[in-house]
């Protein structure tokens, strides 16, 4: 997980690491990279590394956050599994390594604002643990639909994938 708060030095140092991250990965897969190559590929100490990230994944989680965060705010009406599709078809650069290293669900790192736009759609009457299922249901299937569009190539355009998700999750229900 990602730990920037507000303090404007660690929000210049994650820039960095992100900025470094991004260099990197033009010329090494996600499996390839370290925390000490890219500490060390940027001039910072791994501290201030470990001081907002966990893991190497978690910049790419936070890039891809903040880029779904701009998606949504220009796009009000868009929903929210919609928006994470096309955020993940404009930034192949964030989508392709997040897949290959296997933390796909890091696409759906569980934010209040995610819950939020998610639960919309359920009735207010839905329970806590009710709430909970759902989420780790739409979640779960968006990142498998996401793991075999990047996998296969990205061959499908925006609209498609979020067909094919809507088809692949009916054909869920229907089976149960």
């Amino acid at each position: 997980m990602y730990h920037i708060y507000g303090d404007r030095r660690l929000q210049g140092s994650n820039k960095i690491i992100c900025q470094g991250l991004t260099s990197l990965l033009k010329e090494y897969s996600i499996k390839e990279l370290s925390i000490m190559r890219l500490c060390k590929f940027i001039s910072i100490n791994r501290v201030t590394f470990y001081n907002q990230f966990d893991i190497l994944e978690d910049v790419l989680c936070y890039e891809f956050d903040n880029k779904l965060k701009e998606c949504l705010a220009e796009n009000k009406d868009l929903p929210l599994i919609k928006a994470i599709i096309k955020v993940a078809s404009d930034n192949k650069d964030l989508s392709t390594p997040l897949v290959a290293s296997g933390h796909s669900e890091l696409f759906f790192v569980r934010t209040k604002e995610k819950e939020e736009a998610i639960f919309q759609s359920l009735s207010k009457e839905a329970t806590d643990q009710e709430k909970d299922y759902y989420f780790e249901v739409i979640s779960r299937a968006t990142c498998g639909v996401l793991n075999v569009w990047v996998n296969n190539g990205y061959k499908e355009d925006e609209d498609a994938l979020y067909e094919i998700l809507k088809r692949e999750i009916n054909l869920v229900s229907a089976a149960l």
